[in-house]
């Protein structure tokens, strides 16, 4: 499922807010999709194909302004509070739901590996915390192959914890 949102403004109608419908911020970096399903349980929304406006992303942007890692980790977290909103929730279908579970798998994957290529223990560990929290959902990469990387994982993290602490003894 695509965003649903991908355009700089909005145009609704105020009932929308008077009946709670609002910005949360607790949706982090993606509270626009969050807006749109909070949306969509009081009306249908319509998108409008073809661009009205625009947006860029630059050295002061919040986008632009963070590195890959702490996007990565942000998304990750913004991913699995949507789980965690919606995972009773009758209003979207399965296939809605796995959007946000995919997407914090997506990036939770992209935070592990710049933390394994740049030996960075803490975005591992903060990997790791995403990983904990998705299992505790009941939403995990069930694959044998994945299973076998967490094992390897588990021996470098070790072999790395080993390689740090020998460099501070000696």
């Amino acid at each position: 499922m695509p965003h649903i949102h991908r355009c700089p403004g909005v145009i609704t109608h105020r009932t929308i807010f008077e009946a709670g419908c609002n910005y949360n911020p607790d949706a982090g970096h993606i509270a626009d999709d969050d807006f749109f399903y909070r949306v969509g349980q009081f009306t249908d929304v319509i998108g409008i194909l073809k661009p009205l406006a625009a947006f860029r992303i630059h050295k002061s942007s919040e986008t632009g302004s963070i590195g890959d890692p702490e996007l990565a980790l942000r998304l990750a977290n913004d991913y699995l509070f949507q789980i965690k909103q919606w995972k009773n929730s009758s209003f979207l279908d399965s296939e809605s739901k796995y959007y946000f579970i995919k997407n914090a798998l997506k990036f939770k994957r992209r935070l592990l590996g710049y933390g394994l290529k740049h030996n960075n223990l803490t975005t591992i560990q903060e990997a790791l915390t995403i990983s904990a929290q998705l299992k505790k959902e009941n939403y995990f990469e069930k694959s044998i192959r994945n299973s076998i990387l967490e094992k390897l994982l588990s021996i470098k993290i070790t072999s790395f914890i080993v390689r740090k602490l020998s460099a501070l003894i000696l």
